[in-house]
């Protein structure tokens, strides 16, 4: 692989330098809001730099969407 590496952020926060968002996911919660919905294709870094971003969909805030969990 001649020093190329995959990564995944451990980060749950939106990192717009290392990560390219494919979907988003609405909701009701503001605390969600840029938050990682869900990893769905890990990056690659050479010698310290991107070469191809992690792909994730990410939760985008949207107060008048259905609520997320139903409480009973």
């Amino acid at each position: 692989w001649e020093g190329v590496v995959s990564f995944s952020s451990d980060s749950d926060v939106l990192d717009a330098l290392r990560q390219r968002v494919v979907s988003k996911i609405e909701t009701n919660n503001p605390a969600k809001d840029k938050m990682i919905a869900e990893r769905l294709r890990p990056g690659y870094e050479w010698d310290g730099r991107v070469i191809r971003p992690e792909i994730v969909s990410i939760y985008v805030c949207n107060p008048d969407s259905a609520p997320d969990n139903k409480e009973i």
